[in-house]
């Protein structure tokens, strides 16, 4: 596994998420891209960060095993003074997609809330999941 097949992996669950949310078109605002018009945006939406932290040899050998860590940041994103429900509601329920699961040599830690940020009218409530992956050193 490397960055690209984790990145894959992670969006391969969100798009779970979005077939699997049934209230209205649940859209996904990925890093470094400008998919989400928010002057024409009427319910909550989810933004990401994807960040690798660190990695550790795990052994000696001449191609050894590395892993990789990182931080999933899955942001519902709701208009400022539209209160908290919806965006509570969409955390419910894409949490149990990533807290403690594995997809292919991917792997979730408990999936945890932090408290909202606001930024520019419009707040942004975290779904915080540590991850890791071990692959060779290629």
């Amino acid at each position: 596994m490397n960055e690209t097949l984790a990145r894959q992996a992670i969006m391969t669950i969100l798009v779970q998420v979005q077939a699997d949310w049934t209230e209205y078109m649940l859209a996904v605002d990925s890093e470094n891209r400008d998919l989400i018009d928010q002057s024409k945006q009427q319910h909550p939406y989810l933004a990401l960060e994807i960040d690798f932290l660190s990695a550790e040899q795990m052994d000696l050998s001449a191609n050894p095993m590395v892993q990789q860590t990182g931080q999933l940041v899955v942001y519902v994103v709701e208009k400022s003074g539209s209160g908290t429900a919806r965006a509570a509601r969409v955390r419910d329920f894409i949490r149990p997609y990533f807290s403690l699961k594995k997809s292919g040599l991917l792997q979730f830690h408990a999936a945890e809330i932090y408290r909202s940020k606001t930024i520019k009218g419009w707040e942004y409530y975290p779904v915080l999941v540590n991850f890791w992956y071990n692959a060779p050193n290629t």
